[in-house]
């Protein structure tokens, strides 16, 4: 049988807000010590892996007559795949939990509780409005559709890379 959250004390609440509230400001301050640590190397990466990919495209077709070399080169377009992918993985899920907490505190019975307690939760609310995310360089955000955006940018570069007559 499910509980009415009226019937629960005002202690009861406020402690629970706080305890929440206490571990989104944990989590978001976590987030924050993550961009800015590691938005440079971010950069570097996603500029590294860019160009990377788009060379090892080309190293890729012109060795497609040796079977031995063309498949080091796709094991290397594959790890640099993977690797981008990780960290685009990464940063969607950091935009999903974000978005997750404010649509799960809008969807709760939050107006039931006391105003006290409803003033607490609209701070999170008002945090969470804005999606927290990581990048590269505060340039590029790290996400699945950017991530899909750079394979397309390498294989543009490919093509272009490809265009020239190397003979």
């Amino acid at each position: 049988m499910e509980k009415n959250m009226i019937n629960y004390p005002d202690g009861m609440y406020q402690k629970n807000i706080m305890i929440s509230i206490s571990a989104h400001r944990k989590a978001l301050q976590f987030v924050q010590f993550l961009e800015s640590t590691f938005t440079i190397s971010f950069a570097v990466q996603l500029l590294l892996v860019t160009i990377g990919l788009s060379i090892t495209l080309v190293q890729f077709s012109i060795q497609l007559h040796d079977l031995a070399e063309a498949m080091r080169y796709f094991l290397f377009i594959f790890g640099q795949l993977f690797h981008l992918f990780c960290f685009s993985f990464q940063g969607q899920k950091v935009i999903d939990y974000s978005f997750e907490i404010r649509d799960k505190i809008y969807h709760s019975s939050w107006y039931t509780i006391p105003v006290k307690e409803q003033r607490l939760l609209m701070f999170v609310m008002r945090k969470s409005i804005e999606a927290c995310v990581l990048s590269a360089g505060k340039i590029y955000v790290f996400s699945l559709e950017n991530f899909m955006t750079v394979v397309q940018s390498s294989m543009s570069y490919f093509t272009l890379l490809s265009s020239f007559d190397v003979s």
